[in-house]
């Protein structure tokens, strides 16, 4: 057991119940596994946005809100806790130019690879040579790796707005992935919005390019974006936010 973890339980049975916890709860994985990340309380605005962007059964949803709500915090702990869980493959993150793309992956890489919490309950994700290969990783996109085989299992790239995503595919282990996560973070730039050309672009892009990059032969009965009426169980085979 962990320091962190005392007076939670006892020996395993103790620390599997709050990994339990933090597998479904994104709020408490943040309070947990990433105790910084978030300044000021947890109020019921920032809580609903750590909880609707953890929802595995919506394959496409959006979040408008102040400054302040976590809504940026939230989606990079949304990529933390698949990297760690390993419920996503490929996430792209997207936002108005792919130098703050590359800011909010950096941010997850360096979570992902530096929190000692992270590293002692999930094991040392750095790259490691696989199969006589080292996959590269850098601030503008990173393979992970299992800590005991060495085998890619996970990849995060970065897009700015109108850049080609479009066919985006990435071979993990012996395995071609398509997206799995579109994570949008301010993709329009405040000043340009007024113009109805650039609004036009912008759309054209996102239904153009963006939204159908995801696996189509997993395209829920036909239909992209609305889950199962009578699964209850079903989870989306991709997300976009």
């Amino acid at each position: 057991s962990m320091p962190m973890f005392k007076g939670k339980g006892t020996g395993d049975e103790g620390l599997i119940s709050e990994l339990v916890k933090c597998y479904m709860s994104l709020e408490y994985f943040a309070k947990l596994i990433c105790p910084g990340w978030v300044n000021g309380p947890m109020v019921w605005q920032r809580k609903e946005v750590f909880e609707r962007i953890h929802r595995q059964d919506v394959p496409f949803a959006g979040e408008v809100g102040f400054r302040g709500i976590t809504k940026t915090t939230a989606l990079r702990m949304e990529i933390i806790h698949g990297a760690c869980f390993r419920t996503m493959r490929f996430p792209i993150l997207m936002s108005k130019t792919e130098d703050y793309a590359i800011g909010n992956t950096e941010a997850v890489r360096m979570e992902l690879l530096t929190n000692p919490r992270i590293r002692t309950l999930f094991g040392n994700m750095k790259p490691q040579a696989y199969n006589g290969i080292n996959p590269s990783f850098s601030a503008s996109a990173f393979f992970l790796s299992d800590d005991g085989s060495g085998e890619p299992y996970f990849y995060c790239t970065p897009r700015g707005a109108e850049q080609q995503i479009n066919g985006a595919l990435v071979n993990i282990g012996n395995y071609t992935y398509r997206p799995d996560f579109l994570a949008g973070d301010d993709c329009e730039d405040r000043t340009l919005v007024y113009n109805e050309q650039n609004r036009l672009r912008f759309k054209e892009w996102v239904y153009g390019a963006v939204l159908p990059c995801v696996d189509a032969a997993k395209l829920p009965m036909g239909n992209r974006w609305k889950r199962p009426k009578n699964d209850p169980f079903w989870h989306a085979p991709w997300r976009v936010w």
